[in-house]
Protein backbone atom coordinates (compact mmCIF):
# COMPACT_ATOMS: atom_id res chain seq x y z
CA UNK A 1 0.00 0.00 0.00
CA UNK A 2 1.29 3.04 -0.93
CA UNK A 3 1.82 5.70 1.90
CA UNK A 4 -0.83 8.73 2.28
CA UNK A 5 0.73 11.43 0.74
CA UNK A 6 1.37 9.56 -2.29
CA UNK A 7 -2.26 9.07 -2.75
CA UNK A 8 -3.23 12.34 -1.85
CA UNK A 9 -0.89 13.34 -5.07
CA UNK A 10 -3.27 10.51 -7.28
CA UNK A 11 -6.35 12.52 -5.95
CA UNK A 12 -4.56 15.65 -7.12
CA UNK A 13 -3.34 14.28 -10.31
CA UNK A 14 -7.27 13.38 -11.25
CA UNK A 15 -8.35 16.80 -10.30
CA UNK A 16 -5.83 18.52 -12.08
CA UNK A 17 -7.45 16.18 -15.34
CA UNK A 18 -11.03 16.62 -14.50
CA UNK A 19 -10.35 20.77 -14.13
CA UNK A 20 -8.25 21.03 -17.02
CA UNK A 21 -10.68 19.42 -19.12
CA UNK A 22 -13.71 21.20 -18.09
CA UNK A 23 -11.66 24.52 -18.95
CA UNK A 24 -12.26 22.92 -22.40
CA UNK A 25 -15.99 22.07 -21.92
CA UNK A 26 -15.26 18.53 -22.04
CA UNK A 27 -15.59 16.05 -18.22
CA UNK A 28 -13.13 13.32 -17.41
CA UNK A 29 -14.49 10.20 -15.78
CA UNK A 30 -12.28 6.75 -15.00
CA UNK A 31 -13.75 3.44 -15.19
CA UNK A 32 -11.97 0.79 -12.37
CA UNK A 33 -11.71 -2.73 -14.02
CA UNK A 34 -11.41 -4.81 -11.07
CA UNK A 35 -8.35 -7.35 -10.85
CA UNK A 36 -9.93 -11.18 -10.68
CA UNK A 37 -8.66 -12.38 -7.30
CA UNK A 38 -10.44 -9.39 -6.05
CA UNK A 39 -13.80 -10.73 -7.32
CA UNK A 40 -12.88 -14.41 -6.78
CA UNK A 41 -10.74 -14.00 -3.07
CA UNK A 42 -12.03 -17.83 -2.02
CA UNK A 43 -9.54 -18.93 -5.05
CA UNK A 44 -6.79 -17.32 -4.07
CA UNK A 45 -3.64 -19.33 -2.80
CA UNK A 46 -3.66 -20.49 0.82
CA UNK A 47 -0.94 -17.85 1.74
CA UNK A 48 -2.95 -14.88 0.43
CA UNK A 49 -6.45 -13.88 2.31
CA UNK A 50 -9.07 -15.53 1.48
CA UNK A 51 -11.47 -12.62 1.88
CA UNK A 52 -11.46 -9.04 0.21
CA UNK A 53 -9.03 -6.82 1.73
CA UNK A 54 -8.74 -2.65 1.67
CA UNK A 55 -6.28 -1.93 -1.37
CA UNK A 56 -4.55 1.30 -3.11
CA UNK A 57 -7.91 1.75 -5.02
CA UNK A 58 -9.66 2.21 -2.18
CA UNK A 59 -7.06 4.52 -0.58
CA UNK A 60 -7.32 6.36 -3.40
CA UNK A 61 -11.39 6.85 -3.54
CA UNK A 62 -11.46 7.71 0.01
CA UNK A 63 -8.56 10.48 -0.91
CA UNK A 64 -11.19 12.04 -4.10
CA UNK A 65 -13.13 15.28 -3.47
CA UNK A 66 -16.96 14.35 -3.70
CA UNK A 67 -16.66 16.11 -6.97
CA UNK A 68 -14.06 13.66 -8.12
CA UNK A 69 -15.49 10.21 -6.67
CA UNK A 70 -18.64 11.17 -8.15
CA UNK A 71 -16.81 10.74 -11.68
CA UNK A 72 -15.40 7.18 -10.64
CA UNK A 73 -17.51 4.00 -11.33
CA UNK A 74 -16.39 1.34 -9.27
CA UNK A 75 -18.47 -1.87 -10.39
CA UNK A 76 -16.86 -4.35 -7.67
CA UNK A 77 -19.29 -4.85 -5.50
CA UNK A 78 -22.01 -4.94 -8.04
CA UNK A 79 -19.92 -7.57 -10.33
CA UNK A 80 -18.83 -9.63 -6.60
CA UNK A 81 -22.68 -9.60 -5.71
CA UNK A 82 -23.64 -11.22 -9.35
CA UNK A 83 -20.41 -13.50 -9.87
CA UNK A 84 -22.21 -16.84 -9.05
CA UNK A 85 -25.17 -15.54 -11.83
CA UNK A 86 -23.64 -15.88 -14.87
CA UNK A 87 -19.77 -16.40 -16.26
CA UNK A 88 -18.52 -12.91 -15.80
CA UNK A 89 -14.63 -13.65 -15.36
CA UNK A 90 -13.31 -16.55 -17.89
CA UNK A 91 -11.55 -19.32 -15.57
CA UNK A 92 -8.64 -19.48 -18.39
CA UNK A 93 -8.39 -15.68 -18.18
CA UNK A 94 -7.72 -12.86 -16.34
CA UNK A 95 -10.44 -10.17 -17.97
CA UNK A 96 -13.74 -10.33 -18.04
CA UNK A 97 -16.22 -11.51 -20.02
CA UNK A 98 -18.79 -9.60 -22.03
CA UNK A 99 -20.75 -9.94 -19.26
CA UNK A 100 -18.88 -8.87 -16.93
CA UNK A 101 -17.87 -5.64 -18.73
CA UNK A 102 -21.58 -5.00 -19.20
CA UNK A 103 -21.99 -4.50 -15.72
CA UNK A 104 -18.57 -2.20 -15.73
CA UNK A 105 -20.33 -0.36 -18.70
CA UNK A 106 -23.34 0.03 -16.89
CA UNK A 107 -21.44 1.63 -13.91
CA UNK A 108 -19.20 3.94 -16.03
CA UNK A 109 -22.73 5.61 -18.19
CA UNK A 110 -24.10 5.85 -14.69
CA UNK A 111 -22.16 8.58 -13.55
CA UNK A 112 -21.69 9.53 -17.33
CA UNK A 113 -24.94 10.21 -17.36
CA UNK A 114 -25.11 12.32 -14.30
CA UNK A 115 -23.40 15.30 -16.57
CA UNK A 116 -25.08 14.05 -20.00
CA UNK A 117 -28.44 12.81 -18.62
CA UNK A 118 -29.63 11.53 -22.11
CA UNK A 119 -26.84 9.22 -21.94
CA UNK A 120 -28.00 6.38 -20.41
CA UNK A 121 -27.03 2.68 -20.32
CA UNK A 122 -28.93 0.30 -22.28
CA UNK A 123 -30.13 -2.82 -21.54
CA UNK A 124 -28.59 -6.01 -22.20
CA UNK A 125 -30.67 -7.01 -24.59
CA UNK A 126 -29.70 -4.49 -26.98
CA UNK A 127 -26.09 -5.90 -27.93
CA UNK A 128 -26.01 -9.24 -29.98
CA UNK A 129 -23.02 -11.75 -28.81
CA UNK A 130 -20.31 -12.52 -31.10
CA UNK A 131 -19.20 -15.59 -32.16
CA UNK A 132 -15.55 -16.21 -31.12
CA UNK A 133 -13.32 -18.12 -32.97
CA UNK A 134 -11.08 -20.43 -30.63
CA UNK A 135 -7.61 -18.35 -31.49
CA UNK A 136 -9.50 -14.86 -31.11
CA UNK A 137 -10.86 -14.88 -27.84
CA UNK A 138 -8.87 -13.45 -24.73
CA UNK A 139 -7.19 -16.23 -23.35
CA UNK A 140 -3.79 -14.98 -21.19
CA UNK A 141 -3.83 -17.96 -18.42
CA UNK A 142 -4.39 -21.08 -21.01
CA UNK A 143 -1.39 -19.32 -22.96
CA UNK A 144 0.18 -19.07 -20.05
CA UNK A 145 0.12 -22.67 -19.66
CA UNK A 146 0.52 -23.73 -22.74
CA UNK A 147 -2.91 -25.62 -22.81
CA UNK A 148 -5.09 -22.51 -24.92
CA UNK A 149 -5.78 -25.05 -27.94
CA UNK A 150 -6.70 -28.11 -25.51
CA UNK A 151 -9.66 -26.11 -23.65
CA UNK A 152 -13.06 -25.55 -24.65
CA UNK A 153 -14.26 -21.88 -24.00
CA UNK A 154 -18.03 -20.66 -23.21
CA UNK A 155 -18.19 -17.15 -22.38
CA UNK A 156 -20.46 -14.42 -23.83
CA UNK A 157 -18.26 -11.40 -26.09
CA UNK A 158 -19.72 -8.65 -27.54
CA UNK A 159 -16.15 -8.43 -28.84
CA UNK A 160 -14.94 -7.90 -32.64
CA UNK A 161 -11.61 -8.28 -34.52
CA UNK A 162 -10.63 -5.87 -35.74
CA UNK A 163 -12.83 -3.69 -33.33
CA UNK A 164 -14.31 -1.37 -35.93
CA UNK A 165 -15.24 -1.73 -39.47
CA UNK A 166 -12.22 -1.05 -41.36
CA UNK A 167 -13.53 1.86 -43.31
CA UNK A 168 -14.64 3.55 -40.74
CA UNK A 169 -11.57 3.84 -39.30
CA UNK A 170 -8.89 6.18 -39.21
CA UNK A 171 -4.98 5.09 -37.42
CA UNK A 172 -3.36 7.86 -36.38
CA UNK A 173 0.06 6.46 -36.96
CA UNK A 174 2.12 3.67 -39.16
CA UNK A 175 0.85 0.87 -36.57
CA UNK A 176 -2.98 -0.71 -36.89
CA UNK A 177 -3.03 -3.34 -34.54
CA UNK A 178 -5.98 -2.54 -31.65
CA UNK A 179 -3.41 -0.80 -29.38
CA UNK A 180 -2.92 1.85 -32.09
CA UNK A 181 -3.86 5.15 -31.90
CA UNK A 182 -6.84 5.05 -33.82
CA UNK A 183 -10.25 7.12 -34.48
CA UNK A 184 -13.37 4.62 -34.58
CA UNK A 185 -16.00 6.45 -36.51
CA UNK A 186 -19.99 5.08 -35.79
CA UNK A 187 -22.99 4.98 -36.64
CA UNK A 188 -23.89 6.35 -33.68
CA UNK A 189 -26.02 10.16 -34.34
CA UNK A 190 -25.65 11.82 -31.04
CA UNK A 191 -22.61 14.05 -32.44
CA UNK A 192 -20.40 13.39 -29.21
CA UNK A 193 -16.66 12.42 -28.60
CA UNK A 194 -14.88 10.00 -26.80
CA UNK A 195 -11.24 9.69 -26.08
CA UNK A 196 -11.22 6.31 -24.37
CA UNK A 197 -7.52 5.88 -22.44
CA UNK A 198 -7.59 2.06 -22.54
CA UNK A 199 -5.98 -1.38 -21.50
CA UNK A 200 -7.10 -4.61 -22.63
CA UNK A 201 -10.15 -4.71 -20.16
CA UNK A 202 -11.58 -2.21 -22.88
CA UNK A 203 -12.21 -4.77 -25.42
CA UNK A 204 -15.21 -6.14 -24.49
CA UNK A 205 -16.65 -2.42 -23.31
CA UNK A 206 -15.73 -1.01 -27.06
CA UNK A 207 -19.01 -2.44 -28.52
CA UNK A 208 -21.24 -0.96 -25.54
CA UNK A 209 -19.77 2.47 -25.66
CA UNK A 210 -20.47 3.00 -29.73
CA UNK A 211 -23.94 3.73 -29.32
CA UNK A 212 -23.64 6.65 -27.09
CA UNK A 213 -20.94 8.27 -29.22
CA UNK A 214 -20.35 9.29 -33.04
CA UNK A 215 -16.40 9.63 -32.66
CA UNK A 216 -14.44 7.36 -30.43
CA UNK A 217 -10.11 8.23 -30.15
CA UNK A 218 -9.16 4.86 -29.07
CA UNK A 219 -5.89 5.39 -27.54
CA UNK A 220 -3.57 2.25 -25.47
CA UNK A 221 -2.17 3.78 -21.98
CA UNK A 222 1.05 2.68 -22.91
CA UNK A 223 0.80 5.49 -25.52
CA UNK A 224 0.44 7.81 -22.39
CA UNK A 225 -1.88 7.50 -19.25
CA UNK A 226 -3.29 11.18 -20.21
CA UNK A 227 -3.28 12.51 -23.90
CA UNK A 228 -3.21 16.41 -24.01
CA UNK A 229 -2.19 17.05 -27.39
CA UNK A 230 -5.17 14.90 -28.63
CA UNK A 231 -7.71 16.63 -26.57
CA UNK A 232 -6.40 20.10 -27.77
CA UNK A 233 -6.63 18.42 -31.53
CA UNK A 234 -10.20 16.51 -31.13
CA UNK A 235 -11.95 18.38 -28.54
CA UNK A 236 -13.58 15.70 -26.94
CA UNK A 237 -16.93 15.90 -25.01
CA UNK A 238 -15.79 12.67 -22.54
CA UNK A 239 -12.57 11.49 -21.56
CA UNK A 240 -12.88 8.07 -19.79
CA UNK A 241 -9.52 6.09 -18.47
CA UNK A 242 -10.69 2.33 -18.23
CA UNK A 243 -7.89 0.08 -16.81
CA UNK A 244 -7.18 -2.56 -14.19
CA UNK A 245 -7.24 -1.03 -10.84
CA UNK A 246 -4.00 -2.19 -9.53
CA UNK A 247 -2.81 0.23 -12.76
CA UNK A 248 -4.17 3.15 -11.09
CA UNK A 249 -0.93 4.28 -9.34
CA UNK A 250 0.73 4.75 -11.92
CA UNK A 251 -1.98 6.70 -13.87
CA UNK A 252 -2.23 9.36 -11.79
CA UNK A 253 0.68 11.45 -11.68
CA UNK A 254 0.75 14.49 -11.46
CA UNK A 255 1.00 17.25 -14.26
CA UNK A 256 1.76 20.49 -13.46
CA UNK A 257 1.24 22.02 -17.05
CA UNK A 258 -2.22 21.17 -16.48
CA UNK A 259 -2.63 22.57 -13.14
CA UNK A 260 -2.06 26.32 -14.94
CA UNK A 261 -5.06 28.92 -15.26
CA UNK A 262 -5.32 28.22 -19.10
CA UNK A 263 -8.20 29.69 -20.79
CA UNK A 264 -10.58 27.81 -22.78
CA UNK A 265 -10.21 27.29 -26.48
CA UNK A 266 -11.76 29.51 -28.77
Amino acid sequence: RAPATEVANWARGFEQRRAYLQRRNAEFFMLVAPVKEDIFPEHRPSWMPRERVTTEIDDFLGALSPEDRARVADPRDTIIARKHEAILYDQFDTHWTGLGAYLGYQALMEVISRRYPDMTALPASAFTPTPQAPNRMQRDLALMLGISNFIKQDRVSYATIPENDPARTEFLGPRTDWTAPQIMHTESKGGRTLLLLRDSFSSELVPLLKPHFSRIISVHVQDGFFREDLVEKYRPDVVALVMIETGMRFSMDLKPALAQSIPPLP
